[in-house]
């Protein structure tokens, strides 16, 4: 074994054959045994022929004199001349093995030859069956090589592969946990859908006259600080509510009609609320719009929780009895303040957090405005103002009046909406009248008395009739017909109806709610 021989001298020779390199390492050791090991550079496994001689198997395959025999180290040298003077560069393998059994007469013409002419191997055989030893090693080495590469890119794939799976499990996940989520929100759709055809009352066949409408039920317990109220129609549960101003906390408390229910408690004011309007974008956004005695208001984002989006504190005089939101004006969004009272202008800020005030409204100074309306006409903005004694028009971006409507007896106007596009209905709270103003033409168009007193707000009903809040009752207008048909008085009470608003509930079909100054909202129905 080799840890039992000692290595009496080693050489190594770089021999390149067809661009490739190779090591020939020569080892002498102590039995005086000589070891030979070619090596091809930068390939693995590197060793392609590895084999070991005695001195006399040497000597006889190189037909070296008997004086030679007593050492191999003259053998050693005989190879380190032959590979280092001659520097010897292989065709192939099989070469390289003819050198190293060639075969000389005499030691002489070994030591001394500087080139030495390739002679016939007396064993051809054995060198071809070395050389193809060599090959097939060679051969071998390549199919594994080209193995494991073939392995390695196996398994690269099969790890890819892995991973995709992987990805495409969790994505599965989180389309079933969505689907399953969709399935949670259309069942409780469909249930709620259920309950309300379960308890569907109103036949759609008999249009509903709205002189029969009749008291139903009370909605608050004297829970109100003031007669102001809102009510809407959620975009995303299709739920019916009513916000009110709480007298105990200034809270505004949104119920639901059809149980009565508290569902929020919004904090923000500290006294008296005066204005409670809903206003919905575009039927994809809706938001609640509040102002109270101390000259805040806010507005309540109600699909992202009724969280407040904007907070407005205005330094006016007065108490800033009516606004509005203008959504998609000239590519914007707006907030409009009534004056506070008559030194004040209506004001007009950017609907966005932190808003920033914009503009006063030309015209409005001098007028205590207790309503504001939007108005388009010929391609430019107007604000509506109904104010103690004269309705004004003024320009929403330019300064200017457009119009100024009054007539004697000078009236008390409470609240109005659009008729028929450039037509205005309004309450006269003072003379008892109902009025409806041609826009274009800046003119009274119809002028309707009625049997009660002390007209507050005005609602329109199916695009004929006007409801007006009065002193202990409201009153029925046919706009049409031009005529009063209706007197629905309040239980003998003397309390004002300080609000009326429409709506429709799925189990009551057409139904009116007034409030009135003893803080109470009554609920109608046809």
């Amino acid at each position: 074994m080799e840890d039992e021989e000692t290595i009496i001298d080693t050489k190594t020779y770089e021999i390149k054959s067809n661009k490739k390199s190779y090591l020939l390492t020569i080892k002498l050791n102590s039995k005086d045994n000589i070891n030979f090991q070619l090596r091809q550079t930068f390939n693995f496994p590197s060793i392609i022929y590895n084999k070991e001689f005695s001195y006399e198997e040497l000597l006889k395959q190189l037909s070296l004199s008997k004086e030679d025999y007593n050492s191999a180290s003259k053998v050693f040298k005989y190879y380190e001349s032959v590979l280092s003077k001659n520097n010897i560069s292989l065709v192939e393998e099989r070469k390289l093995m003819k050198v190293i059994l060639k075969r000389k007469v005499d030691s002489k013409e070994v030591e001394d030859c500087l080139s030495l002419e390739e002679e016939k191997v007396s064993n051809e055989d054995k060198i071809n069956m070395l050389f193809n030893d060599i090959s097939e090693l060679r051969l071998k080495n390549i199919n594994e090589e080209k193995k494991n590469e073939e392995l390695e890119k196996h398994m690269n794939k099969l790890i890819e592969e892995n991973k995709n799976i992987k990805k495409e499990k969790e994505e599965m996940k989180r389309e079933i946990n969505s689907l399953n989520e969709e399935n949670r929100k259309l069942k409780l759709t469909l249930d709620n859908l259920h309950d309300r055809f379960k308890d569907f009352k109103y036949n759609r066949k008999k249009p509903p006259k709205p002189e029969n409408l009749r008291f139903i039920d009370y909605l608050t317990n004297n829970n109100l600080k003031s007669g102001f109220f809102a009510v809407f129609t959620g975009l995303t549960d299709n739920l019916e509510y009513l916000v009110f101003n709480n007298k105990n906390n200034y809270n505004l408390d949104v119920m639901t009609l059809k149980d009565k229910a508290i569902v929020r408690s919004l904090k923000g004011h500290e006294s008296k609320v005066h204005v409670i309007r809903y206003f919905n974008k575009d039927d994809k956004n809706e938001y609640l719009l509040s102002c109270d005695e101390d000259k805040v208001c806010i507005v309540w984002d109600i699909q992202n929780d009724y969280k407040q989006k904007v907070v407005i504190k205005e330094k006016y005089c007065g108490n800033i009895f009516d606004a509005l939101l203008l959504f998609n004006i000239n590519g914007s969004d707006y907030i409009a303040l009534s004056s506070g009272n008559a030194n004040e202008y209506s004001k007009l800020f950017a609907f966005r957090e932190n808003s920033a005030f914009i503009k006063n409204i030309y015209g409005t100074n001098k007028n205590n405005t207790n309503y504001l309306i939007y108005w388009k006409y010929n391609n430019k903005n107007y604000i509506i103002e109904l104010c103690d004694k004269k309705i004004t028009v003024n320009s929403l971006f330019d300064d200017a009046v457009y119009a100024n409507l009054s007539m004697d007896p000078e009236g008390f106007h409470f609240s109005g909406f659009l008729y028929k596009d450039n037509y205005l209905c309004v309450s006269d709270g003072r003379n008892n009248f109902v009025r409806v103003w041609d826009l274009v033409h800046k003119s009274v168009y119809k002028q309707i008395r009625f049997d009660a007193s002390n007209a507050n707000e005005i609602t329109f009903w199916d695009k004929k009739y006007a409801i007006v809040g009065c002193k202990s009752c409201f009153v029925l207008v046919d706009l049409e017909e031009e005529v009063m048909v209706k007197k629905v008085v309040l239980d003998n009470t003397k309390h004002y109806l300080c609000g009326v608003k429409k709506i429709k509930l799925v189990q009551l079909g057409e139904c009116l709610i007034a409030s009135d100054d003893s803080n109470n909202i009554r609920l109608f129905s046809v």
